[in-house]
Parts: C-alpha cells; structure tokens; sequence
C-alpha cells in the first residue's frame, strides 16, 4: 500500500492487483501477507481494446475470510509556472 513503510503496515492479508504499464502491457502483482511480493508480466504488448477496470485490486482478509476491492486512482501533478 502507498502509505505503508518498512515498520508500519496497515493491512494484514493478501493484496493481488492489476495495472497498465504505458497502455501496452499488463502488470499483475501478488503480496502474500503483505510481506512477500510477486511482479508478473501478464502481456507485454496488448493489441485488443482499452479496458479501465484493469488498474484493479482485492485485499483478502485471511482471519475474516473476507475480500475487499481496493481502489486505485492516478495522480497527476501539474508543472510549476516559470
């Protein structure tokens, strides 16, 4: 999670998400106990239709057995005037 760091965490459970890299591949990631993560390229050079519900993830709660959407959201900084 963004707001995670070495010695705080948030969430314990499982995150798996997914996300556009430059709009031509696709990205998956899997944090077992929010400690061990994968990074595995699903396509490298996607030629069908733009979907936007590929930037998607899920928290999965290993004590409550519950699963929960995560939302992502892009971040655009605009450039200092000169």
């Amino acid at each position: 999670m963004a707001e995670e760091t070495a010695r705080i965490q948030f969430y314990f459970g499982h995150i798996i998400t997914t996300d556009w890299i430059d709009h031509s591949a696709i990205r998956g990631q899997v944090s077992l106990f929010n400690h061990v993560n994968y990074v595995v390229s699903l396509t490298r050079h996607y030629r069908g239709i733009y979907r936007s519900d590929v930037g998607r993830g899920t928290l999965f709660d290993p004590k409550t057995g519950e699963a929960h959407e995560l939302l992502s959201t892009r971040l655009i900084v605009a450039g200092r005037g000169r």
